[in-house]
């Protein structure tokens, strides 16, 4: 089921994270990651107990619908994400890697490490774990160009995982929710500046 949901914040990278880390200003404090996790699109590693969860909100235009949330934590060297979605269906053809993916059921991450650089990454991926990765350029508040991401290097490209809840994880199956999990080196955001230290603020929107 396709149902816009997001969230609008600043990125707080923290030591520590307290069970309540969303401030009324839209700043979400990073956790750093408890232990390792293991990127197996199921989010119960202990290296997770860190993190909070938050509520993503329905889009301007949007109704109310299944509930979406996320979590987010770091070590030395990635962002990681964790995406829980209750739905009924998958619905994806399992389009390609790189292709269109927010035609269908995704979940997305826009992130922007400096304000004052006019680029960020936006990553988009569907229930099979497929991914479109761009770098948006900006100029005056519209888009210039976007190029497919990351131009080079196995150390720069996420690694992900998803599972199906109620269900198979296959295009079409009935389901009742589906998770993604995400590694997002910190080499990804190589040349944009702000680089992730205690103390750091991105920003970010997740839907």
């Amino acid at each position: 089921m396709i149902l816009l949901r997001c969230a609008i914040a600043l990125l707080l990278f923290s030591r520590l994270v307290s069970a309540d880390a969303a401030t009324d200003d839209g700043t979400l404090t990073v956790a750093r990651s408890a232990g390792a996790i293991a990127i197996d699109g199921l989010g119960d590693d202990a290296g997770w107990t860190t993190a909070t969860w938050y509520d993503l909100q329905p889009s301007a235009g949007s109704t109310t619908g299944p509930a979406t949330r996320a979590r987010l934590a770091y070590d030395d060297a990635a962002l990681y994400l964790f995406f829980d979605c209750d739905d009924q269906r998958l619905t994806t053809t399992a389009l390609a890697n790189g292709t269109l993916l927010f035609t269908e059921d995704v979940v997305e991450a826009f992130i922007h490490p400096d304000p004052a650089i006019p680029a960020y990454l936006e990553y988009q991926w569907s229930p099979v774990a497929h991914e479109l990765c761009m770098l948006i350029l900006k100029s005056d508040g519209a888009g210039m160009g976007n190029w497919l991401c990351p131009p080079d290097g196995e150390n720069r490209r996420s690694t992900r995982a998803t599972a199906a809840r109620g269900g198979d994880r296959e295009p079409g199956a009935t389901v009742t929710g589906w998770t993604a999990e995400i590694r997002i080196p910190f080499a990804a955001f190589t040349g944009l500046a702000n680089p992730p230290a205690v103390g750091a603020t991105w920003r970010a929107n997740l839907f």
